[in-house]
């Protein structure tokens, strides 16, 4: 783009965004010569201040066209009214507005921080060894191709909704469970009470508390229904208070 003319184009801003649509390429943060950071000004300029070499001259590592990366980037910008939608959408995602859906993937991005070398986060051979797992995620020093990885991942929470979400959250658990078995338990319904209290009582994020839900129920085997049924309610030490208010949504006819 900046061989075709040097300015900072604005759909380059937002932390979601880490391809360029046109050239079907990963956005630069840092001249691929020297390592040096590049901030708004060098762009425009065109030149590495530290080494003097031409931003424009650079390759990006390039994103296949018909990778989840790129279809999620399409749709994302799209979102912004920055491109227009990606056709043929092979996946169900839920039928709401752009803004939640960008809210949902930007909630899940930022969730996605804390973690570097967890399997599910989306990897591919595109690629370059700047994404490598093992480095530190900082939204203010962040590459693109991390950015990428992290975006893919919390986008694919979305993928055949609510399904893609419950894959998320089933990986979270065993993820949890493998790294401290005595916190996987509260690791999951804390994560639950962050989704069902996300955006409060706004009816926009009904769909993301009965995916919550219905999570809960499909997962412990019908055991809520004890939350309750007084004969079984001591099995509500299961679940915290959250998750219980979670499915307090729920009415039971116990006949």
């Amino acid at each position: 783009c900046l061989r075709e003319a040097a300015y900072h184009r604005l759909v380059w801003q937002p932390r979601l965004v880490s391809v360029c649509l046109e050239h079907s390429s990963l956005l630069l943060s840092r001249c691929m010569r020297c390592d040096n950071r590049i901030d708004l000004a060098t762009a425009v300029s065109g030149v590495c201040p530290e080494c003097h070499a031409c931003l424009a001259g650079f390759k990006p590592p390039q994103v296949r066209e018909q990778s989840l990366g790129m279809f999620g980037q399409r749709l994302i910008q799209a979102w912004l009214g920055m491109n227009q939608p990606p056709s043929g959408n092979p996946w169900q995602f839920p039928e709401q507005p752009a803004e939640v859906l960008y809210q949902f993937v930007q909630h899940q991005f930022l969730f996605l921080l804390r973690f570097t070398n967890w399997d599910y986060l989306y990897w591919s051979e595109e690629l370059p060894s700047q994404a490598d797992p093992l480095r530190c995620w900082s939204v203010e020093y962040m590459r693109p191709a991390c950015s990428y990885v992290l975006c893919t991942t919390a986008f694919k929470g979305l993928v055949d909704w609510p399904y893609g979400f419950f894959e998320f959250l089933d990986e979270y658990q065993t993820y949890a469970r493998h790294t401290s078995r005595s916190m996987s338990r509260a690791s999951t319904e804390e994560l639950l009470a962050r989704w069902s209290d996300f955006g409060g009582h706004l009816a926009e994020w009904e769909f993301v508390r009965e995916a919550c839900r219905q999570f809960v129920c499909e997962a412990h085997n019908g055991i809520s229904v004890a939350l309750s049924y007084p004969p079984y309610a001591s099995y509500s030490v299961l679940f915290n208070k959250q998750t219980r208010n979670l499915l307090g949504f729920f009415t039971f006819d116990a006949a």
